[in-house]
């Protein structure tokens, strides 16, 4: 599970609205230059998984096979990157799209691109532990880890996994009280509670995971390049960014809820 966190946070991080449109071209390069195209990649996995795992505790056959026919239903509704085009060629408003492609095409840009594609790779993520031990023994120089420090606040990577994650949670309680409506109000009591109690030490968790992708990430960066991301990422291009990115993820998990919900066979 901490390996699964941990690469999806290094995704997180190369992820990181006014009238304006955007172009199919401006779109598609969006999604390949942030990472999202992996990311809603992992999204449905992680749907899954959480789905999956409510259904199973459900005693009854039956009411089990429906569950899990409407959420191989609501999957095939959200494969590939068609739902998140569509949403930033017809929806989305932003009229920052064009500084922020110019951005991730200028040379800095393309660095950071190549840092995080190589650090979202399955050595990678088995090296990150080792570095890990490697920072615990011998930490970064302090202006180093202050550049790293606000570098991956003006990120707010633990926001977006932490909204991702209470939607993911969420669902599960939703569709819990559609299978079982006469039990509704008492389980989304019961969840919203364990939620509370979980997410101070989710937020600790996703925190620490964020802080290593970015130090193992961005470790060849210079300290110019960083304090240059940090500008951008704190302009209004890349807040943009950032609420675009957020957007995207917020309609995919939309999209799964109301697609399985829908499908469910009501008692």
């Amino acid at each position: 599970m901490k390996q699964a966190l941990t690469f999806i946070f290094t995704l997180c991080i190369s992820l990181l609205a006014s009238a304006g449109s955007i172009s199919s071209e401006q779109a598609q390069k969006f999604m390949q230059y942030s990472g999202m195209n992996d990311m809603i990649g992992q999204l449905p996995i992680m749907f899954e998984q959480q789905m999956t795992a409510q259904i199973q505790q459900k005693p009854d056959v039956a009411q089990r096979q429906a569950a899990q026919k409407a959420l191989l239903q609501a999957l095939n509704e959200v494969r590939g990157n068609q739902l998140a085009l569509n949403y930033l060629t017809g929806e989305a408003t932003t009229t920052a799209m064009p500084e922020i492609i110019s951005f991730l095409e200028s040379p800095l840009g393309k660095r950071l691109v190549d840092a995080e594609k190589r650090a979202s790779t399955e050595q990678a993520q088995m090296a990150m532990a080792q570095y890990a031990s490697e920072l615990a023994q011998q930490p970064l120089p302090a202006e180093r880890a202050r550049l790293l420090d606000e570098l991956l606040a003006a990120l707010q990577v633990d926001r977006l996994m932490l909204q991702m994650m209470h939607s993911i949670f969420d669902s599960a309680s939703q569709v819990s009280a559609e299978m079982q409506p006469e039990q509704a109000a008492a389980m989304k009591q019961a969840m919203a509670a364990q939620w509370q109690k979980m997410e101070p030490m989710l937020q600790a968790q996703m925190l620490q995971s964020a802080t290593l992708s970015v130090y193992y990430s961005y470790r060849e960066l210079s300290d110019q390049d960083l304090s240059a991301y940090t500008k951008f990422m704190r302009s209004r291009a890349g807040q943009a960014y950032i609420d675009l990115n957020l957007a995207i993820i917020q309609r995919y998990m939309d999209t799964l809820l109301t697609s399985m919900l829908r499908s469910l066979p009501r008692p």
